[in-house]
């Protein structure tokens, strides 16, 4: 006898990838994302070589658009190198959700999946010379919560000389077809 299971059915026409929502961009009037329930954003990609690949697929770069497309997925990506190939591999970054069009073109096309996750984002915050506050790399924690809170908080008021932890938003898994 062995200690194995049976393999999970996995639906070949899905894509997973996680959606970074920005606090702010609940607070105002986006839907806080839910586990179980269906959401539509626009998305941007925002290129980091410290995070993970992004896409999973092929991808589709229209340089007249700024659309990147793989599946399911679009996202705008504003900062594009001039020099990108048609078929860009290895995309590694962050895709961003927005319905303010704060980083999307109005007319751009949306995203809509299925939410596997929801993610409390907080982040550890560090003055700097200028007096600006800014997030400490590796700070980040993620917490799994069923449903993203509609109002963001942190564990106190920022004291000059110390750090201090605030929630920044959520991530979202999402669950995309093809």
């Amino acid at each position: 006898m062995h200690g194995f299971t049976n393999s999970t059915p996995v639906d070949r026409g899905v894509d997973v990838i996680d959606v970074y929502i920005a606090a702010w961009e609940i607070e105002c009037c986006a839907p806080p994302p839910e586990v179980g329930c269906e959401a539509t954003w626009a998305l941007a990609f925002a290129a980091d070589d410290a995070e993970p690949e992004i896409f999973h697929r092929p991808v589709r770069w229209d340089r007249t658009s700024g659309k990147l497309s793989a599946g399911g997925v679009s996202a705008y990506w504003r900062d594009a190198p001039d020099d990108l190939s048609d078929r860009p591999t290895g995309l590694r970054g962050r895709l961003w959700g927005t319905v303010h069009g704060a980083d999307v073109p109005d007319d751009f096309d949306s995203t809509t999946g299925s939410i596997l996750g929801v993610y409390l984002l907080e982040e550890l915050y560090r003055e700097d010379e200028g007096g600006a506050w800014r997030p400490i790399p590796g700070t980040a924690v993620r917490t799994s919560i069923p449903k993203s809170p509609g109002w963001f908080g942190g564990s106190g008021e920022f004291v000059s000389g110390m750090d201090c932890r605030k929630q920044t938003g959520v991530v979202m898994e999402l669950a995309v077809r093809s």
